[in-house]
Formats: C-alpha cells, sequence, structure tokens
C-alpha cells in the first residue's frame, strides 16, 4: 500500500511496519480501548485516520502511567539535548514545559490569580484541517492533592485558536474536578472550549498496568464517547508498542526516505540514526512524524525477524 500524505510526502505500507500496526491495535484492545482504531503511529493521514473518544484516551493514559521512562519523558521541563547520529550528526536542544503555559492561561481566565493545579505534563494533538480537524491534550495533573488524567477534545476551531483551547479547556476541566473533589456544586457547569472532555483519578496504590479492563475511576464527563481524531496523541500508543518490543531502548535505528514525515517543528533527514531512548523526545516532546514512523517500522521488523527464525514468516 502506497500513501501520499498532504502531496509532500509518500508513505509505503511496508511490512515492517504492517506488523508494527497490528502489534499497535492489540495493545489498545488489551488496554480496553474498544472504541478506538489506528491505521498509523503517528497520528496523520497516512493509511488512514485514527478514531478514538476521550474514554479510551483515559484508558491509554492511565496505562501508559506505569511506563517509567515514557513518563520521564511526558513530564520533561525545561530544556533537554539529544544526540543525533548519521551523516547530518548533530546535537538538538528541546523545550517543553506545559506548566509554564498552563499557568499562563490560567492568569489570563482567572484576573491574574496564580494557578492551583499542577500540570505534570502530557500530550497534545492537532489536525487543522477537513472534518477531522482537532485540537486535542492528555494531561498528567494535580489538583486537590490528587493525581489526575484529563482529556480535552476542540474539534471545531482554526488552527490560530485551537493550539491555544485545547490548554483553556484543561484549566476549565481542572476548575471542575477541583470542585467536584471538594464536594461542591458544578450545575452549569461545562468544559466551553471543547465538545469532549472527561477526567479520572489515578491509580494510588494499584499499578496501573493491573487495571486493564477496569472500570476508570472517573471524576466528570463531557460527550466523553463521541468519537474524533486523537493526531498526535497516537504517539503515546506508539510508545508504549514500541517499549513492549524494545524494553532495554538502547536499540538504534535509522530513518529512511519512506520514513519522511516532518510535520512538527523538529526536522529529521534520511540517514538520521538514533536511538529508541532518544528518539522519544523529538516523538513526544516535538511531535516529530518521521521518527515516530521510523521507530514503528523499525519495532516491526524486529518481530518479523523473530518470526523468520521460526519459519512464520
Amino acid at each position: 500500500m502506497i500513501c501520499k500524505y498532504e502531496d509532500k510526502y509518500t508513505f509505503r505500507m511496508t511490512p515492517g511496519m504492517g506488523e508494527f500496526m497490528q502489534r499497535m491495535n492489540f495493545k489498545a484492545a488489551q488496554i480496553g480501548m474498544t472504541s478506538s482504531c489506528f491505521y498509523n503511529p503517528y497520528g496523520g493521514s497516512a493509511f488512514g485516520y485514527n478514531s478514538t473518544n476521550c474514554i479510551d484516551l483515559l484508558k491509554l493514559g492511565r496505562h501508559a502511567y506505569s511506563y517509567r521512562y515514557l513518563m520521564d519523558v511526558m513530564t520533561t521541563r525545561g530544556d533537554i539535548n539529544v544526540h543525533v547520529y548519521g551523516e547530518n550528526d548533530r546535537d538538538v536542544t528541546l523545550h517543553y514545559d506545559h506548566q509554564h503555559d498552563m499557568d499562563a492561561i490560567y492568569a489570563e481566565i482567572h484576573s491574574g490569580a496564580k494557578n492551583p493545579h499542577i500540570i505534570f505534563g502530557g500530550k497534545g494533538g492537532g489536525w487543522s484541517t477537513g472534518e477531522h480537524k482537532v485540537f486535542a491534550y492528555l494531561g498528567f495533573c494535580r489538583t486537590e492533592s490528587r493525581n489526575i488524567l484529563t482529556v480535552v477534545s476542540n474539534v471545531s476551531s482554526d488552527r490560530s485558536v485551537g493550539r491555544k483551547y485545547r490548554y483553556v479547556a484543561t484549566v476549565e476541566l481542572l476548575d471542575i474536578c477541583s470542585r467536584i473533589i471538594r464536594g461542591e456544586n458544578v450545575d452549569g457547569m461545562k468544559v466551553e472550549h471543547a465538545e469532549y472532555a472527561a477526567a479520572a483519578f489515578l491509580p494510588v496504590e494499584t499499578p496501573s498496568e493491573m487495571l486493564k479492563e477496569r472500570p476508570l475511576d472517573l471524576i466528570y464527563t463531557q460527550d466523553a464517547e463521541t468519537l474524533f481524531n486523537p493526531a498526535s496523541i497516537t504517539k503515546v500508543l506508539m510508545a508504549i508498542t514500541a517499549l513492549d518490543i524494545c524494553p532495554g531502548n538502547q536499540e538504534m535505528y535509522m530513518i529512511t526516505d519512506d520514513d519522511i514525515a516532518n510535520d512538527s517543528n523538529y526536522w529529521a533527514f534520511p540517514g538520521d540514526i538514533e536511538s529508541i531512548e532518544t528518539g522519544f523526545y523529538p516523538i513526544i516532546l516535538s511531535s516529530n512524524g518521521s521518527n515516530t514512523m521510523a521507530m514503528a517500522r523499525y519495532c516491526g521488523e524486529k518481530i518479523l525477524a523473530e518470526k523468520k527464525k521460526f519459519g512464520l514468516v
């Protein structure tokens, strides 16, 4: 299968990519994401648009909570330096601080007040055109001394405001959760800057990997079962699937022409070589599609190589 992406890149459904997508959808089913379907690992249009809802993304976030290295990356605050090997050998500095962004949003909508909510980190997703337009955010947060997981999805706003509105919506959702936890009335309150939203408590003592197919400890929902395009939040599912295949995270992969999808402010090149460990930073922090496609393909090829040893392919 060959797919054109925004008239700029051509993707081939290689055997490795096909194998990885089978494993990625298997992982989604294992977690209990029963309403979701994934056609590509990075959240773009290659091979088809992915679909999910807020409830399934809460299940994804709860499960990701048990992956220490992934959480280490998603909660980065400040600058992080990574080295890329290959013909374009270079050091790259990435910056990530969603607490700072949320503090500014809170002050804006609450007349300069200090933000009482903690946003440890998370993953945003955005697609700015067509019927699959979305600006969403999966957040690992804390309010009223409780760790909670939030999901918001705005499917109506243009890119000029959509990227901001997903953070405004997250603050609105945290405000509602705070009142609910305190036992206060929230009648008439809603998340104004997103059509869909949901929040749940994160596990305190029970390891989150033990909660597969268990009910979420929901705090608030707003059209939480309506399907939408998760865009780059897809990369969280891709990351836990890759870590299941390469748990040591020191294996190296190379970006090829087939992988190029420079859809973020991080620019990758054919021939770039990175480890699973360092590759997660441009994937999660900069939402780079090229690294995502390359890592997924590599992991799929690794599975196929193991199958070949036993004559299974």
